[in-house]
C-alpha cells in the first residue's frame, strides 16, 4: 500500500510552495498512513504528510472533516514516536531546503519537534506573535486552525495546556508545551513566547516543542 504514497510523496517535494490537496485526497490519505509507518519511506512520507495538512494555505475546504478523524490522525502523529524533522531531511539537499523554508515561513512547523535555532529563527522573524487562550471547541477558532497536536494525548504529562499561535490572521494549533526528551518536567509560559524559549535554552533543552 505504501507504494501508493510514493507518487504523492514526490508531488509534495517537487515544489517549494504550498500545493492545494482537495478534502477527500487528504482524508484518503489518512487511512493508508498506518499501514506504512514501518517502512522508511512510509515515515518519510508521514512526515511529508504532516507538513502538509498542517499548513492553512494547502487545504482550504472545511476543517471540521479533519476534526472527525481524531483517533486516525492521533494514531499517525503518536506513532514510533512524534516525527522529527531532521530524521526526514538528512536524506538530500533538495528536502532539506525544502523544510527549511518551511520552518521559517509557515509557523505550524513549530508544531513537530525542531532543533532550537530553528525555534529561535522562528520568533525573530515573527511580526507578532502571541497567545490567545480559547476554548478549542468554538466555532470561531474551529474554523481557521488546523488541529494537530492540540488532539493528540500524551499520556505522562498532568496539565492540560492548550494554545493557539497567531501570525498574520493565521490560527496556529499548538500545545503550549514544552518537553524533555525524558518527558521529566514540564515548562510553561503563556505570556511570552520568546521567553519560553530562552528559557528551555538556558536548561539546555535538545529538543523541544512549541
Amino acid at each position: 500500500m505504501c507504494d501508493q504514497l510514493e507518487a504523492t510523496y514526490n508531488l509534495l517535494n517537487l515544489e517549494a510552495k504550498p500545493i492545494r490537496l482537495s478534502k477527500q485526497y487528504i482524508l484518503n490519505y489518512i487511512s493508508v498512513l498506518d499501514d506504512c509507518m514501518d517502512e522508511p519511506f512510509g515515515r518519510k512520507i508521514a512526515t511529508t504528510y504532516l507538513w502538509a495538512i498542517a499548513n492553512p494555505l494547502v487545504l482550504e475546504e472545511d476543517y471540521d472533516h479533519l476534526f472527525t478523524r481524531t483517533r486516525q490522525l492521533q494514531r499517525v502523529v503518536k506513532c514510533r514516536s512524534i516525527l522529527k524533522i531532521e530524521d526526514f531531511v538528512e536524506h538530500s539537499g533538495d528536502e532539506q531546503r525544502l523544510f527549511e523554508e518551511a520552518i521559517l515561513k509557515y509557523p505550524v512547523a513549530a508544531s513537530m519537534y525542531v532543533r532550537k535555532s530553528e525555534v529561535e529563527e522562528l520568533w525573530k522573524n515573527s511580526s507578532r506573535p502571541y497567545f490567545l487562550h480559547e476554548d478549542p471547541g468554538k466555532e470561531k477558532y474551529r474554523k481557521h486552525a488546523v488541529v494537530l497536536f492540540g488532539m493528540v494525548s500524551y499520556g505522562d504529562d498532568k496539565e492540560k495546556l492548550d494554545s493557539y499561535l497567531v501570525k498574520d490572521s493565521q490560527y496556529i494549533v499548538s500545545n503550549g508545551r514544552f518537553f524533555m526528551k525524558k518527558y521529566s518536567s514540564l515548562l510553561y509560559n503563556q505570556y511570552n513566547p520568546l521567553r519560553r524559549v530562552m528559557y528551555a535554552r538556558k536548561r539546555s533543552l535538545d529538543y523541544m516543542i512549541v
